[in-house]
This record gives C-alpha cells, sequence and structure tokens, in this order.
C-alpha cells in the first residue's frame, strides 16, 4: 500500500514538472524545496501574526436601566444626630440634611413631663454629628435662641475637654472634635473662645450657636 501512495506522489510530481517544462530533475528537486521552504516560512509568519493581534471582545448591550426612583437618599444627603436627656427613648437617630430639632425630638418618644421645652429651640436645624440634650426643668438651663446644647455642669473648657464633652456642642460632630484637640495640642491651647474659628469647618455661624457654651 506504501509503494501505491509512493507511486502517486511521484506521479504526481512528474506532472508538475511537465507542466513547468523542467527538463533537469535536479533543477526541479531545488525548486520544489525552495518552494516548499517558503511556504513553511509564510505559515510560520501567518500564526505568529495572529498570535500576537489582541483579541477582540464584544460586549453584549447592557439592558436599559430602569426609571429612577423619583426620590433617591445619598450618603451625603443624611446627617446623623444623638439625642438624650428628657426624652422617652434617647438614642442615635438617622434625618435628611435640613432636619429640625422638632423631629429629633420626636424620633426620641417625644419630651418627658420633666424637660424643658423653653431650653432648645425646637425650630433650630440639625447637624451632622450633633448631640442634642432636652434639659429637665430643674437644670435650670437658660432659654435657647438657636438650638445650642451644652453639657449639664457648666461651659464646656475647649482647652481641656474631651472629645466627647466637646460633641455636646451644637454642630461639633467626631471628625470636628478631634480637630479641636489637634489644634490646640499644635498651638498650646486657646487664648480666647473666639481663636476656636481659626480649627477649620468652624466658621461664624457655629461659633454663634455655641459661644455662650464654651469657655478657656
Amino acid at each position: 500500500m506504501l509503494n501505491d501512495v509512493k507511486k502517486k506522489e511521484v506521479g504526481v510530481l512528474r506532472k508538475i514538472r511537465a507542466r513547468l517544462n523542467i527538463k533537469s530533475a535536479a533543477l526541479f528537486k531545488v525548486i520544489m524545496a525552495v518552494a516548499i521552504g517558503v511556504i513553511a516560512i509564510l505559515g510560520v509568519v501567518y500564526v505568529n501574526v495572529l498570535r500576537s493581534e489582541p483579541a477582540i471582545i464584544v460586549e453584549a448591550a447592557a439592558p436599559e436601566a430602569d426609571a429612577p426612583a423619583p426620590y433617591t437618599t445619598t450618603p451625603a444627603a443624611i446627617i446623623i444626630v444623638y439625642v438624650s436627656g428628657h426624652v422617652y427613648s434617647p438614642g442615635v437617630f438617622e434625618f435628611p440634611r435640613g432636619a429640625r430639632i422638632w423631629q429629633a425630638i420626636e424620633a426620641a418618644g417625644g419630651m418627658t413631663a420633666y424637660a424643658d421645652e423653653n431650653a432648645i429651640n425646637l425650630a433650630a436645624e440639625m447637624a451632622d454629628g450633633q448631640h442634642i440634650i432636652v434639659f429637665g426643668i430643674a437644670d435650670n438651663m437658660p432659654p435657647s435662641s438657636d438650638g445650642a446644647t451644652a453639657a449639664v455642669g457648666g461651659p464646656v473648657n475647649i482647652n481641656t475637654a474631651t472629645a466627647e464633652q466637646l460633641q455636646t456642642l451644637s454642630g461639633i460632630g467626631e471628625a470636628r472634635a478631634r480637630d479641636i484637640i489637634s489644634h490646640r495640642e499644635a498651638r498650646g491651647g486657646f487664648a480666647n473662645i473666639e481663636e476656636i474659628m481659626n480649627v477649620p469647618g468652624i466658621g461664624e455661624g457655629i461659633f454663634e450657636r455655641i459661644r455662650e457654651f464654651i469657655t478657656v
């Protein structure tokens, strides 16, 4: 059977040689060897080109998104406050930015019978990180016009107060309390209460809300 295959191959080569009109067998072998070599080189080049070309990935079209909800609450639109004192359910609550103190009081179950509602401005806007303290009538706190809160026992000394004590002030959350402590440690304390406005994030608005509740 192998002999038949070889005979067929020889016959094919003879036909090719006859068509090319090449009389010399040696010349024909050289031409065939060159042709086979060229074909082999072209094959190698073609394979390498295919390997070097980046694959083309066809991404399926993303499905159309559903229509956006009419109201979406993002993290930046949320504030967190702590309500304590003479309320029925003190705790930490979340509100949309711009909410008022009366909403925090309601979320905490409302004021008890011992609360002094004149000591806090229910219409004041809440600040993120604020500690809202509802004082009792027996605490004898002065009436509040701006919703500011202070710790029971007198003004907060901004040169010695802890981060927790500073957070009892209106508009002073955890981050601002840390900034106040870092600022006073770097400069050896505050010479007067007005210098607290040198702390980043504390402007005249916050200062006016807490000036009656701080000291040095």
